[in-house]
Formats: C-alpha cells, structure tokens, sequence
C-alpha cells in the first residue's frame, strides 16, 4: 500500500532518471560510435545529462517530505541506511582493485598514488575509485547541509532561488573527472529547482500542456542548435572560469533543466496508468545505480 503522500509520478520519473543514467554509460563505455559523428552527437546531447533529473527529483522529494516536518537526524539516519552503507559495501571491491591490483591511479591527488590509509580514506570521501560513485560523496554534502538549505529555502526561496539557479548556469564542470566542491555547486541549484517546484507541484502540474508544449519547444530547439555547433557544448572547470574570466552559458543545463518540468507535467498526466517498466526502474533505482 503506498504511503500517504506518496507521489507515484515521482517515483516513475525516477525510474526514467536511473535510465537515462546508465544509458548515458553504455553510450559512453560500451557503444562502438566508429565514424558516426552525428550519432554520437546527438546521443549525447540527448542523455548526458540525466543526473540533472536525478538531483531535481532529490530536491523535489526532499521538500515534500521536510515540508511539514523536518527533523535532520530522521533524515540522516535514513540517508546512512539506504545510500552511504550501500556505498561503502559496493565500494570494498573496486577498492581492493585500486589498493592491491591496479599500479596507477592518473585520477587520484599526487599524495594518494600509492597504496595507503590515506589513499583509502580519498577514495571514501571522493568516489575516485569507481566511475558513478563520485554521486554519493557530493549528495552526502547536501545531507549533511540539510537544515541550512531546508530553512534557507523556507525565508528566502522567492528572491534567493532565481539568483543562485541563472548563476548555476554558467558552471559546467561537475562529475568523476571534477573534485566534490565543484560537482556540489554545479547541482545545488537544481536541488533548489526541485525545491521549489515541489512547493508549486499544483500549480505546475495544474498547466499541462500549456507547459509542456513550450518548454519542449525550447529544448528542441537549443538541442538543434548545439547539433549545428551554433551552442558548443564545452566544459570549463571553476579554476579556469574565475583564473582566465570566462564567461560562457551552460545551454545544456538550462535545457536539461526545462525538461524535468516538461517530464514532471508527462508523469503526472500518466499518474493512473499501469508504468510497470518506470515502476520497477524506480523500485530498484539505487540498486541498478550501484551495480550498473
């Protein structure tokens, strides 16, 4: 029986985000593009992005839940039981391969190269040693930041939330190729973008197709454009954008960004039908996270 409260769009949203995720990594590790160029362009323009899906609906989720009461050590206690344990039992094995097998480690600090505790304790804080899991290092920031983001966003959401998502929009370098600090920042305003449309779900899902409609528009629109190269998708790291001045606007965010809103509005339109496939996908999303 579902739970009062229970918003099955969401959960079948997530089950769409896992998806997009781990079709992301077969696209990237595993599909042989050869000489198709457009292929890949395109495959890329459409799915990289899918973690931003992912963090909304943790945001989205998390002021449903805090809305009418938020008691950080619940929270915490629930995060520590259903993600961090997970992560650091799948983590004992690449770990080992990283500690007693493998010889170099070009991603890792110069300080932790060479087998150590304090290798061991990098890898725990940072992710380095598997590809996906620098995710839960860099969401453990915001479960830990939990009380100042819930009460920040309770006073100040209407002036503060704007701000902070426009500025959002131009930091490109998250992910395992970037550092914890830089992953967080890149995402902490889609965690408020979930935020804030959960605080405005009715209203929202309320629009329809009056929202859907343009907001597809505008994605297909600057997915076009990037695919003609007149949006170049490059990443610029926080150094680079505040050492050299760079000034440059993340399309693909703000795209990936309207999209969760158009899937929002999909879901929820399709909340009474049987999405077997999106319901077990969300089930089971954590796990497939893990093991994909």
């Amino acid at each position: 029986m579902a739970k009062s409260g229970y918003l099955t769009y969401i959960h079948n949203l997530r089950g769409l985000a896992i998806l997009y995720i781990v079709l992301f990594h077969c696209g990237e590790h595993e599909i042989g593009w050869g000489k198709n160029v457009f292929s890949r362009e395109v495959f890329f323009s459409l799915f990289e992005s899918g973690t931003i899906i992912f963090v909304f609906i943790s945001g989205f989720l998390f002021q449903h839940i805090s809305k009418k009461k938020f008691n950080h050590g619940d929270y915490l206690s629930k995060k520590i039981r259903y993600v961090i344990l997970p992560y650091l039992v799948w983590s004992l094995i690449p770990i080992a391969d990283k500690l007693f097998v493998q010889e170099t480690h070009p991603m890792f600090h110069e300080a932790f190269r060479e087998p150590s505790v304090g290798m061991f304790f990098y890898m725990i804080f940072t992710g380095k040693h598997f590809g996906p899991f620098w995710f839960i290092p860099m969401i453990a920031i915001f479960y830990l930041l939990a009380p100042v983001i819930f009460y920040s966003h309770r006073r100040y959401s209407t002036y503060l939330f704007p701000v902070i998502f426009f500025l959002g929009l131009f930091i490109f370098d998250y992910g395992y190729h970037s550092d914890i600090l830089s992953s967080f920042l890149y995402f902490l305003p889609i965690y408020l973008f979930g935020m804030w449309a959960s605080d405005r779900k009715d209203f929202l899902t309320g629009l329809g197709w009056k929202l859907i409609v343009p907001l597809l528009a505008v994605y297909l629109v600057i997915t076009a454009l990037e695919l003609m190269r007149i949006f170049e998708y490059k990443i610029y790291t926080l150094h680079e954008i505040f050492s050299e001045g760079i000034v440059a606007f993340n399309f693909r965010k703000l795209k990936v960004s309207l999209l969760c809103l158009v899937y929002l509005n999909i879901f929820y339109k399709l909340e009474n039908k049987k999405l077997p496939l999106f319901r077990y996908l969300g089930d089971y999303s954590f796990g497939i996270y893990f093991i994909h």
